[in-house]
């Protein structure tokens, strides 16, 4: 190749450009006669030489410099045998990596064997194209592609023909420096290298000592001179700085507009621009200008601890907007002289921004050396073109044709993917056709790309970014009844701007003879028909011969349910237009022809609901083999059809309250199981309901279920005549429901009711004065009644109607129907009476008498007369009075019932001579009322009080009292009496000596106190039976003691009790201090039940004004009449009684 650039060096000295030069004899043995060749192609001249890459491995490769000029030579070569001259034609094309042509020169050539042929062009390449691998290796660049070819076809053996094309690949970088510029030789409009120093280049603070990048001629890596960081005269570098060599030029126009070398506009550096005098324009790379770029370098040196010299590309002057490739980190040679290449791939590294570059050396303010030296400065790239090319990888069978029949179920399909090889977004459109023009009538091509909107022959896919891919499909139809032949299918892309066809495809499309045809619904629906069970609809259809030959053909249908079968289907055609359908079963057809048939559909009776599919199809006679299927659908709609009827449709009922029923029938005649939702509607009065809400489900064709009807019939409901509908309504269907009825009759009804009165759970008294209690007697007829009343009773119970009778017929008032009225009986027990005892009210419909019907009712009240043993009562031991005051009698209350808690309530009466000769007999306040639960035992007071008066003017020198103690229980009454005595009182101050007149004094205030006593007793007694009469004994506590309202005593403190060791109290009863000392019983066994002694009502004292009111008022919480009974004792409490 060297000879070669070394002739072609010389050749425009030696002859013209065309001339033919002698080559050294070659071997012909064994050559073609005719066999011309490409030798070499070679570039660069001694003019302007190609630049040299060293490889990794220590090859060399050429490479050239965008916007440079250079030469080109091609050598042509007849390699073959003969004699004879051989016109022939030689091209050379600059072909871009893209694909796309960027120059062309054709050379008319006359050779002959051996001889060859050198020519010569010149060319500027306009784009770089070059890459370096991280190792080194640099590779890419344009192909010089060299053809030959003879004028006349054939005059070369096709074999020989595989050297008649010949590359060469060549690299184009972006710009080479040698870096051989000094400071003392600048030039304007020339890209350069300055340098300008910074203390602190973020905020720009220059450094005023000036910069350590100097020029070296002692040696190079290229050229005769290198840079470095320090005098070539010995020193080190300035520490604590920012050294920055910047690479720009130096513009004549006063602006940095681009002067020619092919970067565009740059950005004004002033601090450079100050550092030099000079206007100053950095280079400005735009980072989306290039699909890559690589920045070469050869150092060698090192730096100080701490220190760097970076290669670096910058948006600004902040850490951030900086990039860089150490060199003290990228494994340079320390050695002198020792170059070693450094490569920074700035590729998207500021990511489309635009940047500068420099060489930046950066010292701490430690330590310093000589640093590094740097030179070539060399910038490899992938440019960004306009131009594109565009690949198509498609599945066509080429070089074979597409082989297809008529209407072809399975018709041809391209599917391709199209890659964008250029760098930039590109707009393309795809077209399709066949050269058959009559297909393109039926619309026979769609493509299916990006472009989702778009599908028919000629559409315009979505913008492309470069070196991506985008898929698409393109679809041949074949028309029915096509002529057998081939055609070409076509399919081309075109640039959407300039309609430059970018990739052309051409198809071919082969059309065989064959038998085809096509079933189609005329009118297509889903469902095609709806038909009810034992109907009958038609279905239009559509036969087509699609296929290129005349046949026959037959009808039929296939049906997925086995209800269905050929007697469900019929075909029929209308031939002559005359409206009468004649029935199909064959029919023939000739190309292209094509037929509107009936399908006739008789649906089954029993058809359940739901779609019937079924499978019309068309099937060829023989030869014919051909068959078409269409699957249509018939709908069998849910046919809803429901009864309901009741056994019998009219029933008579009273108004009793007694539960009728009524059964109805739900029979499903419709084809479906349905469920249905039940509702009645009737009177609400008559309380009526249904026994379930839903039916079970119920099969379809006359199955049917019971329900029932249930009414309350309450009592009252007035008579009538009364409808009662049911109505079910579908579940599936909620819009559909049938409804039954009945009719119910009431009559006029007498009912009449007393209530019971069950009161064996308490205890009544004998002997004692009547009680009354109401019995209630409810209507509970819808007519207005009134009742004869009759009594009847046990032995020992009295009773009568004291009220509520209109008249001595023994008929109560008419009352409206669902009402009542009471009567009032009053009853008591003969004394000695005992045991439970019954009484009966009867209450009888006068109306229904009057109607002939006897009806009455009966209510009892069911008493216990008697204690019934559950409370047992013990008395305390002895009390003896021999001094005024208060003094105690205590009794033990046992409630001996097994389960039941007992409401206790007390109270005590005393005989007459108590009454008289006493000041009061009570229960103390705090045991007047209590519960006890079962087995539990309460000691209670009975607080005696007398004064010294009381016992001054007893009538004898002892007397014994009784009292008796009445218990009212929840569930019992009982009474105890309890004996205690007392003592005549003599004052001390008494004596024998004051008889005669003192005696007679005394003698007759003591008849005048009793005298005053008496009547006061009177006027209480008085009051007493006024407020008795007034006061109604309705209660169901019959026989308990009624209290006379008295308010209720202030709390007294419990008695003292008696001690055994009280030596006078038990002398006074000859040795009782064995009994006083006995302990009591826990649970003593029950007493049989007592005879019931009648015991008179005990009156209060009688009602004075009371004491005087203390100095401070009425007590708190005090009344007048709680002061007026026990005022007496409050003021003796506190000491000033």
């Amino acid at each position: 190749m060297l000879l070669v650039l070394c002739f072609a060096s010389i050749a425009p000295m030696l002859a013209p450009q065309t001339d033919l030069s002698l080559v050294e004899v070659q071997d012909t043995s064994g050559r073609d006669l005719i066999d011309v060749t490409i030798v070499d192609i070679g570039v660069g001249n001694s003019t302007e030489s190609a630049e040299t890459w060293v490889q990794p491995g220590g090859a060399t490769m050429d490479y050239l410099i965008r916007g440079t000029r250079y030469a080109a030579n091609i050598t042509f070569k007849n390699a073959g045998t003969g004699f004879s001259s051989v016109d022939a034609i030689g091209t050379l094309e600059a072909v871009h990596p893209i694909g796309f042509v960027m120059q062309t020169w054709t050379f008319n050539l006359s050779l002959a064997g051996g001889q060859q042929d050198v020519q010569i062009i010149e060319w500027t390449p306009d784009a770089a194209h070059s890459i370096v691998d991280p190792d080194g290796t640099l590779h890419g660049g344009i192909i010089f592609r060299g053809t030959i070819a003879t004028t006349v076809s054939g005059l070369e053996n096709p074999d020989a023909e595989a050297n008649n094309i010949y590359e060469e690949q060549v690299p184009i970088a972006l710009w080479h420096d040698p870096m051989e510029r000094t400071l003392n030789s600048l030039a304007a409009n020339v890209p350069l290298w300055l340098p300008v120093p910074y203390t602190d280049r973020e905020s720009y603070t220059r450094y005023g000592g000036g910069s350590d990048w100097r020029t070296d001629n002692s040696s190079a890596a290229a050229g005769t001179r290198h840079w470095r960081i320090s005098d070539p005269g010995g020193g080190n570098y300035a520490s604590n700085t920012v050294d920055m060599l910047k690479w720009g030029w130096i513009p004549t126009g006063g602006s940095c507009e681009d002067p020619g070398h092919g970067f565009g506009y740059g950005m004004v550096d002033n601090d450079v621009s100050e550092e030099w005098g000079y206007p100053f324009c950095s280079v400005t790379i735009i980072d989306s200008d290039y699909r890559s770029v690589h920045w070469a370098t050869q150092a060698w040196g090192t730096m100080a601890s701490g220190d760097e010299l970076a290669m670096e590309i910058l948006r600004g002057m902040q850490p951030s907007d900086i990039a860089e490739l150490n060199l003290t980190q990228a494994g340079i040679s320390a050695a002198e002289n020792d170059w070693t290449q450094a490569i920074f791939n700035m590729t998207d590294v500021h990511n489309d921004q635009s940047y500068t570059m420099a060489y930046s050396k950066i010292a701490d303010d430690e330590f310093a050396n000589a640093g590094i030296h740097i030179d070539d400065f060399v910038l490899f790239a992938v440019e960004v073109v306009d131009e594109y090319t565009i690949s198509l990888d498609c599945d066509d069978p080429l070089p074979n044709a597409y082989v297809v029949i008529p209407a072809d179920p399975n018709p041809p399909s391209l599917f391709c993917t199209l890659t964008n090889n250029g760098y930039r977004e590109v707009n393309l459109n795809i077209f399709t056709e066949v050269s058959n023009v009559s297909w393109m009538n039926t619309y026979p091509l769609r493509i299916d790309s990006d472009n989702m909107l778009d599908h028919d022959n000629y559409v315009s896919l979505n913008p492309l970014d470069g070196e991506t891919s985008t898929a698409f499909w393109v679809n041949l139809t074949v028309p029915e009844g096509a002529n057998v032949e081939t055609l070409n299918w076509t399919v081309v892309l075109d640039d959407a701007y300039n309609s430059q066809v970018m990739a052309e495809l051409t198809l071919p499309v082969s059309i065989s003879s064959s038998f085809s045809v096509r079933l189609d619904q005329v009118t297509p629906s889903y469902p095609a028909l709806t038909l009810s069970p034992g109907e009958t609809g038609d279905v239009m259809m559509k036969v087509k011969n699609t296929g290129n030959q005349l046949a026959d053909w037959t009808l039929g249908a296939y049906f997925d349910s086995t209800l269905w079968g050929a007697p469900n289907l019929e075909w029929f055609e209308d031939w002559d237009g005359d409206g009468n359908d004649t029935q199909l079963m064959q029919m023939t057809l000739s190309k292209g022809e094509e037929k509107f048939i009936k399908a006739r559909f008789h649906a089954p009776e029993g058809n359940p609901p739901g779609l019937v599919e079924i499978s019309l199809y068309v099937q060829g006679v023989a030869p014919a083999n051909a068959q078409s299927v269409e699957r249509i659908y018939i709908d069998v709609p849910a046919v809803q059809d429901v009864k309901v009827t009741a056994y019998e449709s009219s029933m008579t009922a009273l108004a009793d309250g007694n539960m009728r029923t009524m059964t109805m029938t739900i029979r499903n005649d419709g084809n479906a199981p349905e469920i249905f939702d039940l509702s009645l509607n009737a009177d609400w009065h008559i309380g009526a309901s249904l026994a379930t809400q839903v039916t079970e489900p119920i099969e379809p064709f006359g199955q049917e279920v019971d329900i029932t009807v249930i009414m309350d019939m309450p009592q009252g409901l007035m008579p009538n005549f009364y409808p009662i509908t049911v109505t079910a309504t579908s579940q599936t269907d909620s819009t559909y429901s049938s409804s039954g009825q009945f009719t119910l009759e009431v009559p006029t009804t007498y009912i009449v009711e007393v209530e019971d009165k069950d009161l064996t759970g308490q205890s009544f008294s004998a002997g004692v004065e009547s009680r009354t209690m109401n019995f209630e007697i409810f209507n509970h007829g819808n007519e207005i009644d009134a009742f004869n009343v009759d009594l009847m009773m046990d032995d020992g119970v009295n009773a009568v109607i004291s009220d509520g009778l209109t008249d001595s017929s023994g008929r109560t008032m008419f009352i409206d129907p669902q009402t009542s009225t009471n009567i009032t009986v009053s009853y008591s027990f003969n004394s000695g009476v005992q045991g439970i005892k019954e009484l009966t009210v009867t209450a009888t419909s006068v109306k229904g008498l009057e109607a002939g019907q006897s009806v009455s009712s009966t209510g009892e009240a069911n008493f216990q007369v008697g204690s019934l043993g559950w409370i047992r009562l013990e008395a305390g031991p002895l009390v003896h009075i021999t001094e005024p005051g208060p003094h105690m009698l205590q009794v033990t209350v046992h409630n001996q019932h097994p389960t039941a808690n007992q409401e206790i309530r007390l109270s005590v009466n005393t005989d007459s001579e108590a009454d008289f000769n006493l000041r009061w007999v009570r229960v103390v306040n705090t045991d007047q009322q209590f519960e006890l639960a079962p087995d539990a035992t309460r000691i209670i007071n009975i607080e005696v009080y007398v004064t010294d008066v009381n016992l001054q003017n007893l009538d004898q020198e002892t007397m014994v009292f009784t009292a008796v103690l009445k218990v009212e229980a929840t569930d019992d009454n009982t009474e105890i009496a309890i004996d205690f005595s007392a003592d005549k009182y003599v004052s001390v101050e008494s004596s024998d000596d004051a008889g005669g007149l003192g005696d007679s004094i005394a003698n007759i205030a003591l008849w005048a106190l009793g005298i005053i006593l008496i009547l006061a007793l009177g006027v209480v007694l008085v009051r007493i039976i006024m407020s008795t009469e007034h006061e109604e004994e309705i209660s169901s506590l019959g026989g308990y003691e009624s209290n006379l309202g008295l308010p209720d005593a202030p709390t007294l403190p419990d008695a003292p009790t008696l001690p055994s060791a009280d030596t006078t109290a038990n002398s006074m009863y000859g040795g009782t201090q064995e009994i006083f000392a006995q302990p009591v019983m826990a649970t003593p066994p029950p007493p049989s039940a007592p005879e019931p002694q009648p015991a008179p009502a005990v009156p209060e004292p009688a009602a004075s004004s009371g004491p005087p009111l203390p100095a401070s008022g009425l007590p708190e919480g005090w009344t007048m009449e709680q002061w007026e009974h026990y005022g007496e004792e409050y003021l003796r409490r506190q000491g000033g009684a």
